[in-house]
């Protein structure tokens, strides 16, 4: 019996430092092909890379620089994106959005949807900010305790002062986790990544005359819902709702 579990956990081990060696011999590859400038070959083996780690930042944007390469601003963008979903506080990526944009020259520009605040704690990640509440929360308990057992009068104020302090550190931390893991899972946000793409009011037909608004490479778009078919509602920066194709915006 303790021999079967010693070959499962063995057989375990070694399928995870296979899966581990191929995600790095994937992503080599497409370094190699990038630096060949055969570019259509580094895209494909980070793709591929990122299916087997879809949180790997370096891929990401690995082929954000690919499709930049290839003048493929709205994917560029897009992978660049990408990496600050990831990491929310990360100069280059942001640095490389707002080169792609000005590389479009269509009259949009970058607009964080985090402040430079939210950015630099979101950057943390939300598990870690769990176990941080969960020391405070720790802290805050063993004040108290503290607190009721002490028989010195100053001695209970600073430990009730200290729990008190505690304890609003430890709500502010809890919201930040929330707030973290709603960021990290919140996919939502979408992006046109081609030249243009048409769009419908509800209950249209499509059509393609003069009338037709088209969204531009690079419009940041919200989904507000699915709607029949494989159309969804979306809403953009400015407000506006249309129904789109849900294969015509990349999401992030």
């Amino acid at each position: 019996m303790i021999a079967k579990c010693c070959i499962s956990i063995v057989s375990f081990l070694l399928a995870i430092g296979s899966f581990a060696g191929e995600s790095v011999d994937l992503h080599s590859e497409g370094v190699k092909a990038f630096k060949a400038k055969k570019y259509d070959e580094a895209i494909q083996s980070f793709k591929k890379d990122l299916k087997h780690n879809p949180n790997n930042i370096a891929a990401y944007f690995n082929l954000g620089l690919s499709y930049n390469a290839q003048k493929k601003y709205g994917k560029a963008i897009w992978a660049f994106e990408k990496v600050l979903k990831i990491n929310p506080n990360n100069p280059e990526a942001i640095e490389n959005i707002e080169h792609n944009y000005l590389e479009l020259d269509n009259g949009q520009e970058w607009r964080s949807q985090l402040s430079h605040f939210e950015r630099a704690l979101y950057g943390m990640k939300s598990n870690n900010w769990a176990y941080i509440s969960l020391f405070v929360s720790f802290l805050v308990a063993l004040l108290f305790f503290f607190f009721l057992k002490a028989k010195d009068l100053s001695k209970k104020r600073i430990f009730l002062v200290s729990a008190i302090f505690s304890l609003s550190i430890m709500l502010f931390v809890i919201y930040v986790a929330s707030s973290a893991y709603d960021y990290e899972n919140n996919h939502n946000f979408a992006l046109v990544t081609k030249t243009t793409i048409p769009t419908l009011q509800d209950n249209d037909v499509v059509t393609r005359d003069k009338d037709q608004v088209l969204l531009k490479v690079g419009t940041r778009v919200k989904k507000i819902r699915n709607h029949k078919d494989s159309m969804i509602k979306i809403e953009t920066s400015s407000g506006q709702t249309y129904l789109v194709n849900k294969e015509d915006v990349d999401f992030i």
